[in-house]
């Protein structure tokens, strides 16, 4: 299974014990789709429940001066 079927088709903890099992090749893919899911359930986060303000410090990060660090 690739790691996107894998996502789809379990639990997230099963889901990453899925992907632990995978072959070394597939770990990148895993990662980047591991990453997308979870940008695209805080882009739903912001715009469900933060669209009021929050405090969440993730959603204020200071992106133009993070990369002077």
């Amino acid at each position: 299974m690739t790691p996107v079927v894998i996502m789809l088709k379990n639990s997230l903890a099963n889901a990453a014990t899925k992907l632990k099992q995978l072959p070394d090749s597939e770990l990148f893919k895993s990662f980047t789709v591991v990453l997308f899911v979870f940008g695209q359930a805080d882009s739903y986060r912001r715009v469900v429940y933060c669209k009021a303000g929050c405090r969440h410090e993730w959603h204020h990060f200071d992106y133009p001066n993070w990369a002077s660090v």
